[in-house]
């Protein structure tokens, strides 16, 4: 009896302090302001906790109970600093947006506690380090926007583990490394980008060869095939192949060529992909 009354007190003391641990979402959002060191605009201007927070700028609430926020995006408006931890608060956010601005700094883990989430725009920001391996628990993820940040690392698996992605991008990065052959097994990503990083070793899922194409023995001996005869899970339609010259016919369409993998190996080619569609 004795070992139960403290076994009770133990979880009792655990439920308190990890109540204690959340804030209210105005609080969330106050303390993603103070991590701004630069408003020219003053954008957030409106955001004090003399007014409820779902009539401040930039903020969307549920139609429902008109207290939770369910979009929050900040997106260019030229703000200066860092995406404080605390957005991880706001747990009924479904869409969040602060492309376009100078946001520096690591992208905050705890915006995987946000498991609701649908859309995340990173982009033109200048956001460091690797991509969270806390965000494979995004799980109803549909969009991811990293474009033209400073993330470094292997292009990230944690991504694989988003069955609901439809948008993808992760150009302009320093991101290195293989394509991994995982990224041809999502349902239903219908956009993949990953131009503009490091030299990388570039894989491409084909719906499988031809057979005038089995005992075609024509590759260099260095270029192995690598061959990719994965189920199509997704058909690739389109791939932007480009060195970055201006008004560069970028378009490579693969209706015209055989259906096979595509491997490219170039330090200065920039690729971005469209899948379209699904199937067996």
């Amino acid at each position: 009896m004795k070992l139960l009354i403290i076994f009770i007190l133990q979880i009792s003391v655990l439920l308190l302090l990890t109540k204690a641990k959340q804030i209210p979402e105005y609080k969330a959002l106050l303390s993603i302001k103070s991590s701004i060191i630069d408003d020219p605009l003053s954008s957030l201007s409106s955001w004090n906790d003399k007014t409820h927070h779902c009539t401040w700028a930039h903020i969307t609430c549920d139609d429902i109970s008109n207290r939770h926020i369910i979009t929050l995006d900040i997106s260019g408006l030229n703000l200066t600093g860092t995406l404080s931890s605390d957005v991880g608060h706001l747990r009924f956010l479904q869409n969040l947006s602060v492309g376009a601005n100078q946001l520096s700094g690591e992208i905050p883990p705890e915006i995987s506690d946000i498991t609701g989430l649908l859309s995340v725009n990173f982009s033109n920001n200048v956001f460091n380090g690797t991509l969270p391996l806390e965000f494979a628990k995004l799980k109803e993820l549909r969009v991811l926007d990293l474009y033209n940040n400073n993330v470094t690392g292997e292009l990230p698996l944690t991504v694989t583990e988003m069955p609901e992605l439809r948008h993808l991008h992760l150009g302009g990065n320093f991101f290195s490394g293989e394509i991994p052959v995982e990224y041809c097994k999502w349902e239903f990503l219908e956009y993949l980008a990953v131009s503009g990083n490091d030299p990388f070793v570039c894989l491409f899922c084909g719906g499988g060869g031809d057979d005038d194409d089995d005992n075609n023995d024509d590759d260099e001996d260095d270029d192995e095939d690598t061959g990719a005869q994965i189920a199509p899970i997704i058909k690739l339609e389109e791939v932007a192949v480009s060195t970055g010259e201006e008004n560069e016919d970028a378009l490579l369409d693969l209706l015209t060529l055989p259906r096979r993998s595509i491997k490219v190996r170039h330090s200065l080619i920039n690729i971005s992909v469209r899948l379209i569609g699904g199937g067996n």
